[in-house]
């Protein structure tokens, strides 16, 4: 090929052509060379030095290094800069031209434009990043292992406290880095999903702080190979057993909701029989003073009977508070907040716990004169009841001399009320204490907690404006602080009986309550009091009122099986308006929360069984005064009827 037309040849390659002196002289560069790097005529290229053209110094001098070292290089690819000062990368291959002496007398090669395929490995190395960040943002253990069973590759993720270094997981068998039970369901789990899909199970494992439970993922890769993926479901678990507990609490405690009714309604009989037989023996030992000898000795005998009889009413006292806190802890709370006597609250506590106290240590109450509380007083009971539970289940039984519970409640400075509970038990590491109101976090044995009892707590108190606070110490004990608002302005009191017995006016009474038992004791209480309408069946109360009978006071049966004591009220507040605020309810236990709110809603009395007959004869006294106060303001006088009727 002749000179000039080698020479054209040159100049249409599609490679950059090249040859410059030691110092950077362009000596030659075709018309490609001069397109890549953006001249607008080759020209111009050959006016410039080509270090000039170099991004970075210090690659011309690993350049020049290299080819001093090598004579040539090979796949250089250097950054280099454009006319405009963009950058483009350059792929060199280059060499040294020498001359007869051997000295160096010029560099002369060819580049391609590797811009592209620069900015790709860019793109693939960001991507590579974000997936590594991706991949070390997850909590998983990810195990990638071989044909035979030996890992691979391994990231422990969170639970890092449960395998080996995962540099030393790498190179070791399933049976090195898992437990037996682990590794042979893996070993397993990988021969099926060679067949199909992935294979998943569930495993427990133990940790340094208790059983861990796992959910584990089995897959085949390509080649043979298995990747195992392992993720805490620790937390998952104990929500599902605290379901399961909370839906069987729920059913237990509609169950004591029903048995609470069922033992209030006998009671209420038996309490007030009891008060009248005392009465009724105290009044025959009186009489009995003036007889003489045979007199004074049937005074002793009374004496005695009395005394059963005071013994008869302790018991069912005791029967009666016992019922009363069952019903204030099974039963659903209302959670509206609102003034709470907090003697009464922690009085209640205790009563529950007393029995799971008395066997681990002795309990110490410093409750001093207390401000109403913001709060609702069943939840408020459940935080105590919880806390009391804790600082007993603290403490070993059998040793209830040694130890001590300390409940001690009173107004602080800043206007709240603070109530601690303190105890002599086993104490919380300072690592726990960080984390004890965690939810699902327990330092109870598997089994024995959620962990979500304190964290239940705090929310409680929190919603309620308060705060709770530990202090612990291992092995000298525990002090929770439950801080919460006064009651600054508590909404407008229901009617209340008064503490002393008003003047009775003689008034028209209804009773109404489908247990036989229980009107009858309620008649005789009231009988010689006022005139008495006493039936089984509201529809007969509401029978009477249609056909003109009004009643001063009307003591209606909350649960009743045919009409409800709140189906009787909206009946009678349709129908009988007037009557409405004299229906005085008497409640053995509320089954629903419709219910709860609909007798929270109205300003209408509500007596707990069981009754004493001071209590109910105070009770239907004030609600006949109101009564009459109010006829004798609007009404006129009340339409008079015949004897009083039982049914």
């Amino acid at each position: 090929m002749a000179g000039e037309d080698f020479a054209a040849y040159l100049q249409h390659l599609p490679v950059g052509l090249y040859r410059t002196t030691p110092r950077g002289e362009f000596l030659y560069a075709n018309d490609e060379l001069a397109r890549m790097l953006g001249f607008d005529s080759t020209a111009a290229l050959l006016a410039i030095n080509a270090r000039d053209l170099y991004f970075d110094p210090a690659d011309r001098e690993r350049w020049q290094s290299m080819i001093a070292e090598r004579g040539q290089v090979t796949h250089f690819d250097v950054r280099k800069r454009r006319a405009d000062g963009t950058p483009i990368w350059l792929r060199d291959n280059g060499r040294a031209v020498q001359d007869a002496s051997g000295e160096v007398v010029a560099y002369e090669g060819a580049v391609i434009d590797v811009s592209a395929q620069h900015h790709a490995e860019g793109e693939l190395r960001v991507s590579e990043a974000r997936y590594r960040a991706l991949v070390e943002a997850i909590p998983d253990a990810i195990f990638r292992l071989g044909p035979e069973g030996s890992c691979l590759d391994a990231r422990l993720g969170s639970l890092f406290r449960l395998f080996p270094p995962a540099s030393r997981c790498v190179g070791a068998p399933l049976e090195e880095i898992f437990d037996a039970d682990l590794a042979a369901a893996c070993r397993a789990a990988a021969e099926r999903c060679g067949d199909g899909g992935p294979v998943t199970l569930e495993h427990a494992a133990s940790g340094a702080r208790g059983d861990v439970y796992l959910d584990v993922c089995v897959s085949a890769t390509e080649g043979g190979g298995t990747l195992v993926l392992l993720r805490d479901a620790t937390a998952a678990r104990r929500f599902r057993d605290w379901m399961v507990r909370s839906e069987r609490l729920a059913s237990v405690g509609s169950l004591a909701t029903g048995a609470a009714h069922e033992i209030n309604n006998p009671l209420t009989a038996v309490v007030a029989n009891t008060d009248l037989a005392r009465d009724l023996a105290a009044s025959c030992r009186k009489d009995a003073e003036s007889l003489g000898d045979a007199g004074q000795r049937l005074s002793a005998r009374l004496g005695e009977l009395l005394r059963l009889l005071d013994d008869a009413a302790q018991g069912a006292a005791g029967i009666a508070d016992a019922v009363r806190a069952l019903r204030s802890i099974a039963g659903p709370a209302d959670d509206v907040p609102t003034s709470v006597v907090l003697e009464a609250t922690l009085e209640t506590a205790l009563r529950v716990v007393k029995n799971h106290i008395r066997h681990r240590a002795e309990l110490a109450r410093e409750i001093f004169r207390l401000p109403p509380v913001w709060g609702n007083a069943t939840r408020l009971e459940d935080v105590f009841v919880s806390l009391l539970v804790n600082a007993a289940e603290s403490i070993e039984p059998g040793r209830a001399n040694e130890n001590l519970i300390r409940v001690r409640a009173e107004e602080s400075g800043d206007g709240r009320v603070q109530v601690e509970i303190s105890d002599t038990g086993a104490g919380i590491a300072p690592a726990d204490v960080e984390r004890i109101f965690d939810p699902f976090y327990t330092t109870k044995p598997a089994g024995a907690g959620t962990g979500l009892g304190l964290s239940v707590c705090r929310a409680i108190v929190s919603s309620y404006g308060g705060e709770i606070e530990v202090d612990s110490s291992p092995g000298v004990g525990t002090t929770f602080r439950v801080m919460l608002l006064s009651a600054k302005s508590a909404p407008a009191p229901r009617p209340t009986i008064p503490a002393q017995r008003p003047r009775i006016s003689r008034g028209r009474v209804a009773i109404v309550d489908d247990e036989a038992m229980v009107g009858g004791a309620l008649e005789r209480m009231l009988s010689g009091e006022h005139e008495l309408f006493v039936t089984q069946s509201a529809q007969a109360l509401l029978d009477a009122l249609a056909s003109g009978e009004r009643f001063d006071a009307i003591l209606c049966d909350v649960m009743m099986p045919v009409l409800t004591g709140v189906g009787f009220h909206r009946e009678v507040a349709e129908r009988f308006p007037e009557q409405a605020p004299s229906i005085v309810f008497i409640s053995g236990g509320v089954f629903t929360d419709e219910m709860r709110r609909y007798l929270a809603a109205i300003p209408n009395v509500t007596l707990d069984k069981p009754l004493s007959a001071g209590k109910l004869v105070r009770a239907v006294a004030e609600q006949v005064a109101r009564s009459q106060a109010a006829r004798g303001r609007f009404q006129g006088p009340p339409r008079e009827s015949g004897p009083a009727a039982g049914a």
